[in-house]
């Protein structure tokens, strides 16, 4: 989810927001209360005309604060609560993630490692929170896929060097404890499914 940081020149914002990795979507913040002080009305609503609609509020645990998308009924029941934590950068001029994309690199890749490849050779590398590789086969960046409602090719975790590039480089990720292992991305024959080749790269976490 995304909102303008901007200071609102009307009484409404977009708010731009995925439903699902898959597909995007926007809708209406507006500046009225909602069901109570910490909450905003949107024009959110079901699709199935069951007159359900959603908020935004926050709410503040200790020094945390988070975004919550409230769902209601009709009858202004709350339904269900989504969380979201913000992301603060800061994001350099060459890399491109934001929102999600940002979190899934903090979460599960970004770090300092010692490497092996499958040469035997060791070196040093590090994966940044915004998409940023250095020292791995002089690779610039990289993404992890976080769609799995593609028909297609989401059997396994992937990630990919440069993505876009000529030097672009998919591999399959597996994290046991402190090390990442990278193997060589490869298709079944009718290219619907992906494949674990070789180990490629063993990265092991520095310790902090």
């Amino acid at each position: 989810m995304e909102i303008d940081p901007t200071a609102p020149t009307g009484d409404t914002s977009i708010v731009s927001a995925s439903l699902n990795n898959h597909e995007g979507m926007t809708f209406y913040l507006m500046f009225r209360p909602g069901q109570d002080a910490k909450s905003l009305a949107t024009a959110l609503t079901d699709e199935d005309d069951s007159g359900n609609f959603y908020e935004l509020a926050y709410n503040i645990s200790g020094t945390d604060t988070t975004l919550e998308l409230r769902h209601y009924n009709k009858e202004k029941k709350l339904l269900d609560t989504r969380s979201f934590t913000r992301v603060t950068g800061p994001l350099t001029d060459d890399s491109e993630p934001y929102g999600l994309q940002y979190m899934a690199n903090k979460v599960l890749l970004s770090g300092k490692y010692n490497v092996t490849d499958d040469d035997g050779n060791t070196f040093k590398a590090e994966l940044t929170d915004d998409g940023m590789a250095k020292g791995v086969a002089g690779h610039s960046t990289y993404y992890i896929f976080t769609d799995f409602l593609g028909d297609e090719q989401t059997n396994l975790d992937e990630m990919v060097f440069d993505p876009g590039a000529k030097t672009q480089k998919p591999y399959i990720f597996e994290i046991k404890a402190d090390t990442v292992q990278l193997y060589k991305a490869m298709e079944n024959e009718e290219r619907t499914l992906l494949i674990r080749g070789p180990l490629k790269y063993t990265m092991v976490r520095e310790k902090l």
